[in-house]
């Protein structure tokens, strides 16, 4: 495999197995992943994290410096460390017996294996997925809090005007896991924390980051499966039937694959590994990835790449653009094919 190459274009291409992927009369499933804050994707994170508390350190040294000789009280920049979002750990830190879905444990010769653990308290991670029938994307599904996509929420109050139904009707407070603050309130919806933990989703969750993709060439079964699915989810979802869930994990990673996926390709990974607490065992972005890295080198008829717009503004204005289109029925062209020559 050739090293990684980051572009500002609209998608580059990773070579893998030597396999170019042809359209013509061909099915399409296409898994993107916002995993950007582990040496997964960017070997360098680590490196670029200490060099940002250096310079946050430095500054802070700065103010505190100023405000003792001009008397002033300027508020003073702070630098935690994260711990990694994403590493080994040994299986004997794990707490099977607190779990009995957590997975087995290994040992070799006395030697403890290896887990994986996602801490998703320093960065949840993003898991998006489409479809793709020849060179048209046909369907898109990115599920995420509706409180935390601003544009998302516009959308929804703008739904619910003249609906006999407001909002503050479908949105479940009694839910709420903590008290909200006037200013957590928009018409009616409590954007506070505890409604991103649980609250009503939306199935085209803004996408700001930097994506790693595979697109792999599935059956035209798997594709319709797929699909259907997919639509299914999204209508629940839209619908406020179906909610977002961090504790019971039906989140974006776990929807993707369980729900919407399942069984239509049986042997691509679920993307489980410890999450949160070394107790339990959880489909997640970062695992997921991590996996689909491992199938691809292995796999046949799977391409990989990666969309880089330069910066978040742009990033998200890119794949709203895209969502929309696939919402609206448009079916527009695969943003990873290479671009139409005039």
């Amino acid at each position: 495999m050739t090293d990684r190459v980051i572009t500002t274009g609209i998608a580059e291409p990773i070579e893998n197995n030597s396999y170019t992927i042809h359209v013509e009369d061909a099915y399409f499933l296409v898994l993107g992943f916002e995993v950007n804050k582990s040496p997964l994707t960017n070997p360098n994170f680590e490196e670029d994290m200490k060099k940002k508390q250096i310079e946050i350190e430095m500054k802070a040294k700065q103010i505190e410096e100023r405000n003792k000789k001009e008397g002033r009280s300027d508020p003073i920049p702070t630098f935690e460390m994260p711990e990694r979002v994403y590493s080994s750990i040994p299986a004997i830190y794990a707490q099977p017996h607190l779990n009995p879905y957590a997975y087995p444990y290994v040992y070799d010769e006395g030697v403890p294996s290896k887990e994986t653990l996602h801490r998703a308290q320093e960065d949840p991670g993003h898991t998006f997925m489409y479809l793709v029938k020849g060179e048209r994307a046909t369907t898109f599904f990115s599920f995420g809090p509706l409180v935390s996509d601003p544009h998302r929420l516009e959308e929804y109050i703008e739904s619910q005007k003249d609906s006999p139904r407001r909002a503050t009707d479908i949105y479940a407070q009694r839910y709420a896991l903590a008290s909200s603050q006037p200013q957590d309130m928009i018409d009616g919806i409590n954007k506070g924390e505890a409604n991103r933990i649980r609250g009503l989703g939306t199935p085209d969750y803004r996408i700001p980051e930097k994506t790693f993709l595979f697109k792999k060439k599935i059956s035209e079964e798997a594709y319709h499966q797929i699909k259907a699915q997919a639509e299914k989810n999204r209508a629940e979802i839209i619908s406020g039937s179906k909610y977002y869930n961090v504790i019971f994990n039906n989140t974006c990673a776990e929807e993707v694959r369980n729900d919407v996926i399942g069984d239509a390709i049986p042997d691509l990974p679920y993307g489980r590994s410890l999450a949160v607490l070394t107790s339990i065992s959880a489909i997640n972005p970062y695992a997921f990835y991590d996996q689909m890295k491992q199938y691809a080198a292995k796999t046949r008829y799977i391409g990989e790449f990666v969309v880089d717009k330069g910066d978040e503004k742009t990033t998200e204005e890119f794949w709203r653009k895209f969502m929309d289109e696939i919402r609206e029925g448009n079916n527009p062209r695969d943003v990873l094919l290479p671009e139409e020559k005039e």
